[in-house]
């Protein structure tokens, strides 16, 4: 089985948004007025796969973990989340540092498909997801987001910078 890099799966998703870029302008220029077909919500619509690595997938596991053990719901994943948590972990790497920036972009993209919630928690640096979890857990913002007992779903990235060190962005919606 062939190791997803980040690298490869940033190369792949860009791939992604080109080729439908290129189909959305090649619809628009080749249809006349009675066959044209609205392509606007086709990239928003669209769920890219996504494979996760062993630490996304046990950060995953952990939040559904400790969600169950304090009697709230388990979280499903939604790979169209995760591609934009992925996003905002390659913009926290090109710009070295952690932040919110263009949450309410993220959000209102998972609101015009359907979310009715959207919460955001990030991280930095942590090695592994007991680390992280912790992190979280200690800050009564991430814990409040955890512990939301109207989530229902989750998207979430982990991305390695050049050094080797860890941006986390999970999303949390209601839906």
């Amino acid at each position: 089985m062939k190791r997803v890099t980040p690298t490869n799966r940033r190369i792949t998703h860009y791939f992604l948004k080109l080729t439908l870029i290129a189909l959305t302008l090649l619809s628009i220029s080749c249809s006349d007025e009675d066959n044209y077909i609205d392509t606007s919500s086709f990239a928003e619509q669209m769920e890219l796969k996504t494979t996760y690595t062993s630490i996304e997938t046990a950060v995953f596991n952990s939040i559904n973990t400790y969600r169950e053990a304090n009697n709230l719901q388990t979280l499903t994943i939604i790979d169209t989340a995760s591609t934009y948590a992925m996003d905002h972990n390659f913009y926290m790497i090109d710009n070295k540092q952690m932040n919110h920036d263009n949450f309410e972009t993220r959000s209102s993209k998972l609101i015009n498909q359907g979310a009715k919630l959207v919460l955001e928690n990030v991280a930095f640096g942590y090695r592994s997801e007991h680390e992280v979890m912790e992190g979280w857990l200690n800050s009564e913002g991430h814990k409040n987001n955890i512990e939301n007992s109207q989530i229902t779903h989750i998207g979430l990235s982990i991305e390695k910078n050049e050094r080797g060190s860890y941006y986390y962005t999970t999303i949390f919606i209601k839906k």
